[in-house]
């Protein structure tokens, strides 16, 4: 693709829940299931959350509600991006963070308000 990526970007819900689906047909029979966990692309604390993700939908040929509503971008106040994390739990159950380096400065302060490294 131009932007050097080899795939769509596949962030909709309805992508989202296909996606955990698979996770959980595969762990049919197991007797622990699966930690669930999503690789955050973008983190950016900001108190115009949705001016964010239009920048992002635009870079992504996306909309603002799939980057808000996806659980690869943290954007808005630090309220708004645990309770989206609460949302990806119950919705997807979600439970763990792989973040990219260049996102690391600012999901410190999330950590923090989580409870630690090894929070949510």
């Amino acid at each position: 693709m131009a932007d050097g990526h080899s795939h769509e970007t596949r962030w909709r819900t309805g992508d989202v829940d296909r996606q955990v689906e698979l996770i959980e047909e595969g762990a049919v029979g197991r007797k622990i299931r699966p930690a669930c966990e999503a690789l955050v692309q973008v983190v950016e604390i900001t108190d115009d959350a949705e001016a964010a993700a239009h920048r992002v939908a635009q870079r992504l040929g996306s909309t603002e509600r799939d980057v808000l509503s996806a659980p690869y971008v943290w954007i808005g106040t630090e309220e708004e991006i645990l309770d989206a994390m609460a949302g990806h739990e119950r919705r997807w159950g979600i439970t763990r963070y792989v973040l990219r380096e260049p996102a690391l400065d600012a999901a410190e302060r999330l950590v923090t308000l989580i409870g630690g490294p090894h929070g949510t």
